[in-house]
């Protein structure tokens, strides 16, 4: 794929469209735009995780 577009010319573009965070008013996307959660915590939904009952100590 070729672009007959110059770089300068790509970078007005990008800097004139508006930035739009994603949003849903119902169903799945906005159950996991809501519910998600992060990567280090297990990238699943909050609500699926166990209650925490525990602290663990990291060096014992």
């Amino acid at each position: 794929l070729s672009l007959l577009v110059s770089q300068t010319e790509l970078a007005q573009r990008q800097a004139s469209q508006p930035v739009t965070p994603p949003s849903a008013q119902r169903g799945y996307l906005k159950l996991f735009l809501q519910s998600v959660t992060q990567a280090d915590q297990g990238a699943d939904f909050d609500f699926l995780m166990p209650p925490m009952t525990a602290v663990i100590p990291r060096n014992p």
